[in-house]
């Protein structure tokens, strides 16, 4: 199980990498599978001056982002059932989400989590502190789990059908799943969270993601 789990995270990175035009935009293709998280967006020296952080704080999310990054390279390595892996991976997610939002004050944890919605778009709902300033109730933390086993399922599903699909088909169908993934998160929102979530982005950002390991490792 924890082989195929590999394979199938390694087959969707290979496709999204298939979606873009060029290697120097890999990672704005990859960012539309996998969540980029907020340890990663704060360690971005690009992220740090928009937040306006200081020496200290920058030190600190520097500190926390290496400590991720590291357990999660670890992580990646350890022969371990697939699902076990992603709840593993979650909980790595939350904690050092939880450790930088410590770091910062609330004009720059909210500028952060606008960021993060700019990124990673309906898909920045599965970090928790996005959903808390939503004010989402108990019932759709459960519905927005179970949204997301359904895309985990969805994307399983057609990975194992690949092998019989030309390459243009692989593509439509990838692209189809993303966007259908996309609007079943956002479909956990009320109107007026949607309405929130958009307000939330704030002023646009370019953010460039290829000082990231893993974007560096594909480039």
């Amino acid at each position: 199980m924890a082989r195929f789990y590999v394979r199938w995270v390694v087959a969707l990175v290979v496709l999204a990498e298939m979606l873009v035009a060029t290697q120097d935009v890999a990672a704005q293709g990859r960012r539309r599978f996998f969540v980029v998280p907020l340890a990663d967006l704060a360690s971005l020296g690009q992220v740090q001056e928009e937040l306006k952080c200081n020496d200290e704080q920058k030190a600190k999310v520097s500190e926390v982002a290496s400590q991720f990054q590291e357990e999660r390279r670890a992580t990646a390595r350890q022969e371990v059932p697939g699902e076990q892996m992603l709840q593993k991976m979650a909980e790595l997610d939350r904690d050092s989400s939880a450790k930088i939002l410590e770091q910062l004050s609330k004009a720059q944890r909210d500028r952060l989590l606008g960021i993060s919605i700019q990124v990673n778009g309906a898909k920045a709902l599965y970090e928790p502190a996005v959903t808390k300033a939503l004010k989402f109730s108990d019932e759709q933390d459960e519905k927005l789990e179970a949204v997301r086993t359904d895309i985990r399922n969805n994307f399983r599903n057609a990975f194992i059908q690949f092998g019989t699909m030309t390459e243009e088909q692989r593509r439509a169908k990838v692209n189809e799943l993303v966007v259908e993934g996309d609007q079943m998160l956002m479909r956990v929102m009320t109107k007026a969270q949607r309405q929130r979530f958009d307000k939330l982005k704030g002023e646009a950002l370019d953010v460039d993601l290829s000082p990231l390991p893993w974007a560096q490792r594909r480039n």
